[in-house]
């Protein structure tokens, strides 16, 4: 989860919406994907009959480094060749500016799970209690306690667990921090964080510290190294392939494309289009923008005029500003654009609609990738763990949260002794298992090896949320 600031929202109240008549706030419906990735028309509102947010946010750039991308022009081509493929990016910085007099922030929750007193092992987490993805934040902690409730006791008998929850705000700073403390403090290792920008300073002092760190949601591909750093969920050079494809399977073999020069929007981007090309596509039309300087209606211009000069026959946004896309997709219906539209997983959000309030658009246009949301039988569970509180909504990285507790679990369980940081490092990379996300399995750089149900689509409609319409990864 490439996340940051950018796509800062305007006022957002509290929404009720139903699916299947359940009220709750910041609703997604979806249906349920087969393992074949076919949707069964029948269980199409009945997918998890609860709300769900599925949300994304990257931050600016930071280290990443990828080969030069065409420049904000309507008439610039795309230079990818089939062969391209993403780069992992610069070293991971050890040491963010500012943090020798940054105190770690003091809210903290800690979950104890009772056991045996010979011996207690204490878990770190650092995610967001606050800002745009509090509500993300706040669901990982959750399955966190759901994680440790249920599997301590299977994975280690008699052991006494402490999970220590420190705010990160989704930045770099407060990560950084944070890791230091939990190491310093013999923490096993550490689940978070949700932002990319606050993950690549979380791996740097893990690095140093030899310390595991597990995020449920950052895919930005600079984080793609050989260190203490995994993830359950996959890099974006992954979902790039697989957006690409989702277009391409449209039908459309010209693409405009549409990306914000940071992280998040600048590696998607580029991984579009290796696959797109690979595919036998073109990228004639691209419109690139700085974090807070897009321009919707010359985004647009550029749009129009591919379709009239270059035969474009649908849009792919790599942005996680809603802003922009919001104003992009109220002047496109404004300028009667027919065509398809598609993006990454940062525009699965329902806070998208939020900004569409009361402004007709395109949004019946769009369709987006995602994460898998988790199993059917593991969204119902987290409901009964958290009673049904809309404060503690499901978020589709919830499941991958409970995955990355397992993991460490399982990896702690399986080390060497003495049991400590390389030896649980050692032991997730040699980790194959089912997980309420799906099939969890890390490769050489400690990034989630997809699957076909890794990833799924989401389709929108003009009022009332998302669906989940197929599931599948490119191969």
């Amino acid at each position: 989860m490439a996340k940051g600031s950018s796509s800062s929202s305007s006022s957002s109240s509290s929404c009720s919406c139903s699916c299947r008549g359940v009220a709750v706030i910041l609703l997604l419906c979806l249906s349920a994907s087969t393992a074949s990735g076919k949707t069964d028309a029948a269980d199409a509102a009945d997918l998890f009959g609860i709300g769900i947010l599925i949300q994304r946010n990257p931050p600016p750039r930071t280290v990443v480094k990828l080969p030069q991308l065409p420049s904000s022009s309507s008439s610039s081509s795309s230079s990818s060749s089939s062969s391209a493929t993403a780069a992992a990016g610069a070293s991971l910085p050890a040491y963010p500016a500012g943090a020798a007099e940054a105190p770690t922030d003091p809210e903290t929750v800690t979950v104890q799970v009772p056991g045996d007193a010979k011996q207690t092992l204490l878990i770190g987490c650092s995610v967001p209690f606050e800002g745009s993805q509090q509500l993300v934040g706040a669901a990982v902690l959750n399955a966190m306690k759901m994680a440790v409730t249920e599997l301590v006791p299977k994975e280690l008998p008699g052991v006494a667990v402490n999970i220590t929850c420190i705010n990160s705000k989704c930045e770099d700073i407060p990560a950084y921090m944070a890791v230091s403390k939990f190491a310093a403090e013999g923490a096993i290792g550490v689940i978070g964080d949700i932002c990319s920008r606050a993950s690549v300073a979380a791996a740097g002092i893990a690095n140093m510290r030899k310390i595991p760190i597990i995020s449920p949601a950052s895919t930005s591909p600079s984080l793609s190294e050989t260190d203490f750093f995994f993830r359950t969920v996959p890099s974006d050079k992954f979902q790039g392939v697989t957006a690409a494809n989702l277009v391409r399977k449209s039908g459309a073999t010209v693409t405009a494309l549409i990306y914000e020069d940071n992280a998040y929007g600048y590696g998607l981007a580029f991984n579009f289009i290796a696959g797109f090309t690979k595919e036998r596509g073109t990228v004639p039309v691209t419109y690139q923008f700085k974090s807070g300087q897009g321009n919707p209606q010359a985004a647009l211009a550029d749009v129009v005029a591919g379709v009239r000069d270059k035969g474009v026959q649908a849009v792919f946004m790599s942005t996680n500003n809603l802003t922009f896309v919001a104003d992009f997709l109220v002047a496109a219906n404004a300028a009667n654009l027919s065509l398809p539209i598609f993006g990454g997983d940062a525009l699965a959000d329902y806070m998208l609609y939020e900004k569409l309030r009361g402004r007709p658009s395109l949004i019946g246009k769009l369709t987006t990738t995602s994460v898998s949301p988790g199993s059917k039988d593991y969204v119902r569970a987290f409901t009964n763990f958290t009673g049904g509180d809309a404060k503690t909504s499901y978020q589709a990285y919830a499941a991958h949260a409970y995955d990355a507790v397992a993991a460490l679990l399982r990896a702690y369980k399986a080390a060497a002794a003495p049991k400590d940081g390389p030896a649980v490092k050692a032991a997730l990379g040699e980790l194959d298992f089912r997980g309420v996300g799906g099939r969890v399995r890390f490769d050489v750089f400690g990034d989630l090896v997809p699957d076909n149900q890794t990833y799924v689509a989401v389709k929108f409609n003009s009022t009332t949320g998302a669906r989940l319409v197929q599931g599948f990864v490119s191969k």
